[in-house]
Protein backbone atom coordinates (compact mmCIF):
# COMPACT_ATOMS: atom_id res chain seq x y z
CA UNK A 1 0.00 0.00 0.00
CA UNK A 2 1.14 2.96 -0.56
CA UNK A 3 -1.58 6.31 -0.07
CA UNK A 4 -2.90 5.82 3.37
CA UNK A 5 -6.02 7.99 4.70
CA UNK A 6 -7.64 8.90 7.75
CA UNK A 7 -10.37 10.39 8.91
CA UNK A 8 -12.18 11.71 12.38
CA UNK A 9 -8.84 12.22 14.53
CA UNK A 10 -8.18 14.46 16.82
CA UNK A 11 -7.16 12.97 20.32
CA UNK A 12 -6.10 8.99 19.17
CA UNK A 13 -2.51 8.20 20.28
CA UNK A 14 -0.41 9.53 16.92
CA UNK A 15 2.19 6.99 17.78
CA UNK A 16 -0.12 4.46 17.70
CA UNK A 17 -1.87 5.57 14.46
CA UNK A 18 2.08 5.70 13.07
CA UNK A 19 2.68 2.58 13.99
CA UNK A 20 -0.34 1.28 12.64
CA UNK A 21 0.50 3.29 9.22
CA UNK A 22 4.20 1.68 9.44
CA UNK A 23 2.15 -1.99 9.68
CA UNK A 24 0.01 -1.58 6.57
CA UNK A 25 2.64 0.87 4.36
CA UNK A 26 4.33 -1.52 1.82
CA UNK A 27 2.13 -4.63 2.15
CA UNK A 28 -0.08 -5.43 -0.50
CA UNK A 29 -3.67 -5.10 -0.62
CA UNK A 30 -4.37 -8.98 -0.38
CA UNK A 31 -1.46 -9.56 2.86
CA UNK A 32 -2.31 -6.54 4.85
CA UNK A 33 -3.83 -7.49 8.20
CA UNK A 34 -7.07 -5.02 8.36
CA UNK A 35 -8.24 -6.84 11.34
CA UNK A 36 -5.72 -6.53 13.66
CA UNK A 37 -4.65 -2.63 12.59
CA UNK A 38 -8.72 -1.94 13.85
CA UNK A 39 -8.34 -4.40 17.18
CA UNK A 40 -4.83 -2.11 17.73
CA UNK A 41 -6.60 0.92 16.98
CA UNK A 42 -9.58 0.29 19.45
CA UNK A 43 -7.11 -0.44 22.15
CA UNK A 44 -6.92 3.46 22.19
CA UNK A 45 -9.46 4.66 25.05
CA UNK A 46 -10.16 7.28 22.76
CA UNK A 47 -11.55 5.24 19.44
CA UNK A 48 -14.85 4.28 20.22
CA UNK A 49 -14.53 2.16 16.36
CA UNK A 50 -12.19 2.68 13.35
CA UNK A 51 -13.03 1.14 9.89
CA UNK A 52 -10.72 0.33 7.51
CA UNK A 53 -11.09 -0.69 4.03
CA UNK A 54 -8.60 -0.99 0.72
CA UNK A 55 -9.41 0.14 -2.60
CA UNK A 56 -7.57 -0.71 -5.58
CA UNK A 57 -4.81 -0.15 -6.60
CA UNK A 58 -2.95 0.92 -3.54
CA UNK A 59 -4.83 2.66 -0.98
CA UNK A 60 -6.23 2.12 2.88
CA UNK A 61 -9.10 4.69 4.14
CA UNK A 62 -9.09 4.74 7.87
CA UNK A 63 -11.92 5.89 9.58
CA UNK A 64 -12.05 6.45 12.97
CA UNK A 65 -14.93 7.55 15.54
CA UNK A 66 -13.85 9.10 18.58
CA UNK A 67 -15.44 9.02 21.55
CA UNK A 68 -16.50 12.65 23.08
CA UNK A 69 -14.89 14.40 26.01
CA UNK A 70 -17.36 15.57 28.49
CA UNK A 71 -16.40 16.01 32.07
CA UNK A 72 -13.48 14.96 34.45
CA UNK A 73 -12.45 14.47 38.10
CA UNK A 74 -9.32 14.70 40.34
CA UNK A 75 -8.76 10.79 41.69
CA UNK A 76 -6.65 9.90 44.88
CA UNK A 77 -3.47 10.61 43.45
CA UNK A 78 -4.49 13.71 42.04
CA UNK A 79 -4.36 13.12 38.48
CA UNK A 80 -7.45 14.29 36.59
CA UNK A 81 -9.19 11.31 34.80
CA UNK A 82 -11.44 12.75 31.39
CA UNK A 83 -14.59 10.88 30.88
CA UNK A 84 -17.13 10.48 28.07
CA UNK A 85 -20.45 10.18 28.31
CA UNK A 86 -20.50 6.26 29.37
CA UNK A 87 -17.77 6.97 31.99
CA UNK A 88 -14.83 5.56 30.63
CA UNK A 89 -11.59 6.99 31.16
CA UNK A 90 -10.40 8.65 28.14
CA UNK A 91 -7.04 10.11 29.33
CA UNK A 92 -5.12 10.20 32.98
CA UNK A 93 -3.32 13.82 32.95
CA UNK A 94 -1.53 15.75 35.37
CA UNK A 95 -2.77 19.38 34.54
CA UNK A 96 -6.72 20.23 34.80
CA UNK A 97 -8.61 20.15 31.61
CA UNK A 98 -10.78 22.76 32.62
CA UNK A 99 -12.64 22.90 28.61
CA UNK A 100 -14.76 19.93 30.25
CA UNK A 101 -17.14 20.19 33.14
CA UNK A 102 -15.29 19.53 36.54
CA UNK A 103 -16.87 16.99 38.84
CA UNK A 104 -16.23 17.92 42.12
CA UNK A 105 -15.02 15.42 44.80
CA UNK A 106 -11.77 12.82 45.05
CA UNK A 107 -12.56 10.06 42.77
CA UNK A 108 -10.96 6.56 42.37
CA UNK A 109 -7.63 6.78 41.00
CA UNK A 110 -8.39 4.53 37.54
CA UNK A 111 -6.25 3.74 34.52
CA UNK A 112 -7.62 4.95 31.24
CA UNK A 113 -9.59 3.06 29.26
CA UNK A 114 -11.46 1.44 32.10
CA UNK A 115 -15.15 2.66 33.55
CA UNK A 116 -15.86 4.39 36.51
CA UNK A 117 -18.12 4.24 39.31
CA UNK A 118 -22.17 4.53 38.77
CA UNK A 119 -22.03 8.06 40.41
CA UNK A 120 -19.41 9.33 38.22
CA UNK A 121 -20.79 7.43 35.32
CA UNK A 122 -24.29 9.39 36.15
CA UNK A 123 -22.02 13.30 36.62
CA UNK A 124 -20.35 12.53 33.49
CA UNK A 125 -24.11 11.41 31.65
CA UNK A 126 -25.33 14.76 33.63
CA UNK A 127 -22.72 17.22 31.69
CA UNK A 128 -24.29 15.94 28.61
CA UNK A 129 -27.91 16.20 29.41
CA UNK A 130 -28.03 19.81 31.46
CA UNK A 131 -31.01 21.55 30.03
CA UNK A 132 -29.40 25.20 28.54
CA UNK A 133 -31.13 27.15 31.19
CA UNK A 134 -29.46 25.14 33.78
CA UNK A 135 -25.98 24.35 31.72
CA UNK A 136 -25.31 28.66 31.70
CA UNK A 137 -25.47 28.38 35.77
CA UNK A 138 -23.28 25.57 36.68
CA UNK A 139 -20.20 25.90 38.08
CA UNK A 140 -18.86 22.40 38.23
CA UNK A 141 -20.97 19.41 39.30
CA UNK A 142 -20.32 17.59 42.73
CA UNK A 143 -20.06 13.93 43.99
CA UNK A 144 -20.20 13.41 47.57
CA UNK A 145 -20.00 9.86 48.00
CA UNK A 146 -21.18 6.60 46.37
CA UNK A 147 -24.79 7.68 46.07
CA UNK A 148 -24.79 11.25 46.06
CA UNK A 149 -24.89 13.14 43.20
CA UNK A 150 -25.46 17.70 42.87
CA UNK A 151 -23.66 20.80 41.15
CA UNK A 152 -22.44 23.76 42.37
CA UNK A 153 -24.14 27.08 40.64
CA UNK A 154 -21.65 30.30 39.64
CA UNK A 155 -23.82 31.73 42.92
CA UNK A 156 -22.66 29.36 44.77
CA UNK A 157 -25.77 27.71 45.51
CA UNK A 158 -25.54 24.15 46.09
CA UNK A 159 -28.02 21.74 44.09
CA UNK A 160 -28.28 18.07 45.31
CA UNK A 161 -30.09 15.71 43.32
CA UNK A 162 -29.08 12.88 45.48
CA UNK A 163 -28.83 9.11 43.88
CA UNK A 164 -28.14 8.94 39.58
CA UNK A 165 -31.57 8.10 38.88
CA UNK A 166 -34.72 9.97 37.45
CA UNK A 167 -31.94 12.78 36.90
CA UNK A 168 -34.28 14.59 33.91
CA UNK A 169 -37.32 14.85 36.46
CA UNK A 170 -35.07 16.08 39.40
CA UNK A 171 -33.48 18.42 36.72
CA UNK A 172 -37.43 19.48 35.03
CA UNK A 173 -38.02 20.83 38.81
CA UNK A 174 -34.79 22.45 39.57
CA UNK A 175 -35.32 24.43 36.04
CA UNK A 176 -38.49 25.38 37.73
CA UNK A 177 -37.29 26.77 40.67
CA UNK A 178 -34.57 28.73 39.09
CA UNK A 179 -37.29 30.10 36.79
CA UNK A 180 -39.30 31.32 39.89
CA UNK A 181 -36.56 32.60 42.14
CA UNK A 182 -33.39 34.39 41.72
CA UNK A 183 -30.87 31.95 42.58
CA UNK A 184 -28.75 34.80 44.09
CA UNK A 185 -30.92 34.41 47.36
CA UNK A 186 -30.85 30.17 47.00
CA UNK A 187 -28.36 28.70 49.45
CA UNK A 188 -29.59 25.33 48.35
CA UNK A 189 -31.96 23.13 46.04
CA UNK A 190 -32.23 19.87 47.09
CA UNK A 191 -34.68 17.59 44.93
CA UNK A 192 -33.15 13.69 46.23
CA UNK A 193 -36.62 12.94 47.18
CA UNK A 194 -38.06 14.20 44.21
CA UNK A 195 -39.26 17.37 45.76
CA UNK A 196 -37.97 20.57 46.07
CA UNK A 197 -36.43 21.80 49.68
CA UNK A 198 -34.86 25.18 48.84
CA UNK A 199 -33.21 27.27 51.69
CA UNK A 200 -33.00 30.73 50.98
CA UNK A 201 -30.54 33.31 52.59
Amino acid sequence: MRRIEVTGLTYTDAVLLESVKESLNGASVFTADLDSAKRRLEGDPWVRSARLAWYLPDRVVIEIDERTPVAWFVGVDNRSRVLDREGRVLQVLEGQPTQFLKIEGVGPNLAAGTVTTPVYTGAAQLATSLPPEIAQRVKHLNVDGPEQLGMTLKTGTVVKLGAPVDLRYKLVIVATVLAQQDPKFIVSIDVSSGQAVVQNA
